[in-house]
């Protein structure tokens, strides 16, 4: 490397030296001082030159703050362009193809997503990968649940508010509990069923009141009457067979002679599939 020559800049305006460029008038290794905005360009071909950041613009990269916490700097697209703020959720997207439920994991090399799985499903690991499957000893309960009273002046049965919707082709233990009733007048209830479903035969607990159900099969425990008492406790338990259609268990009342029918109750029913 020679020391003994003087480096000579030419002196231009960026307007001159685009012009020079497109008339391809330049020399690849030619620096140029560009006065107007105070910077060094270097030919790198007849019809190319590169210039060179100033200190200013230099120094305002490095104070230069971000929006907010939790930033990094990037490209939110593909291709080239100018630095963008990402969030970490952003980052994440770069997986590509994410979807609500979805769930990010460490596979041998790099991260890969595992898609969400069903209702019921639970997280399995095998071979330290990720995957869904079906809980052992089946899923988990449905449960119904009603925490305020409820009264009925209606001759013809009206819905409770408790519900369990069920699948086709399945069996269900099956519980229903009701505590702390208080009938003003003597009342009736019910459950429906599905079409071709039915439930075996459904043992009772209760205390307090009048027996509402001894042991009984069918397609609906029906037109059951409550009289007698203030208090009681009724708990009813059995299995509940699912015809070819899926559908509701519902719990229902009614008032046969038209008066005030009121339960305070706290009570639930629920269904475990087998």
């Amino acid at each position: 490397m020679a020391r003994d020559k003087t480096i000579k800049f030419l002196r231009t305006t960026k307007s001159n030296l685009d012009t020079q460029k497109n008339a391809n008038n330049l020399l690849a290794g030619e620096p140029y001082l560009i006065t107007d905005e105070n910077r060094i360009a270097v030919g790198t071909a007849v019809n190319a030159y590169s210039d060179m950041a100033k200190k200013s613009e230099v120094d305002a990269k490095k104070t230069d703050n971000v929006s907010a916490t939790s930033r990094v700097l990037g490209r939110k697209s593909s291709g080239e362009g100018a630095i963008e703020e990402l969030t970490l959720s952003e980052i994440l997207d770069f997986i590509g193809s994410a979807s609500k439920g979805d769930i990010l994991y460490r596979g041998d090399s790099s991260w890969a997503r595992l898609p969400k799985g069903t209702n019921g499903q639970v997280l399995t690991l095998a071979s330290d990968i990720p995957s869904w499957a079906s809980p052992s000893g089946g899923s988990a309960p449905l449960i119904s649940i009603r925490e305020t009273n409820f009264s009925t002046t209606s001759v013809s049965y009206v819905d409770s508010g408790l519900e369990l919707s069920l699948e086709a082709n399945a069996t269900y233990l099956f519980e229903f509990n009701l505590v702390l009733y208080k009938n003003t007048s003597a009342g009736n209830i019910i459950f429906v069923l599905p079409t071709g479903a039915s439930f075996g035969v459904m043992g009772y607990l209760y205390s307090g009141g009048s027996q509402v159900w001894g042991q009984s099969s069918n397609s609906d425990l029906d037109d059951r009457q409550i009289s007698g008492g203030n208090s009681a406790y009724f708990k009813m338990t059995g299995k509940l067979t699912m015809g070819s259609t899926s559908g509701s268990v519902k719990f229902r009342m009614k008032s046969p002679n038209g008066d005030n029918f009121t339960l305070y109750w706290r009570s639930n029913m629920w269904a475990l599939k087998q």
